[in-house]
């Protein structure tokens, strides 16, 4: 390979390892954005759990507001569980290309 064709590749795998950033950055605002529903979800069970121990008159609204944090609180930790493969995987990338990047600027350096 010649001088061009390895600062060609170089620039390919920097607008590459631009763009996976980029989404790893996404995908830890899922993860956090997830965190506020997780913590709202567990709220709402504890408080419907509270409501029909001390209140049982009232015994259909404690239920539903249980049942809805149970939902929240299931939801929110599948989009976490789902965010962190993502980020995981794209941190791999992330790593194969700054391995490639280096072996590529060496490359670079020697010739």
């Amino acid at each position: 390979m010649n001088k061009m064709e390895i600062a060609t590749e170089i620039g390919k795998l920097e607008g590459e390892l631009s763009k996976v950033e980029s989404e790893t950055r996404d995908y830890e605002r899922q993860f956090n954005s997830a965190k506020g529903n997780r913590t709202g979800g567990a709220a709402a069970l504890l408080i419907g759990i509270v409501g029909l121990l001390f209140f049982l008159s009232l015994w259909p609204l404690w239920i539903f507001l249980a049942l809805i944090g149970v939902l929240t609180l299931l939801t929110a930790i599948s989009k976490q569980s789902k965010a962190k493969g993502k980020m995981s995987a794209a941190e791999n990338k992330i790593a194969e290309i700054r391995s490639k990047l280096a072996e590529r600027r060496a490359q670079l350096a020697v010739l």
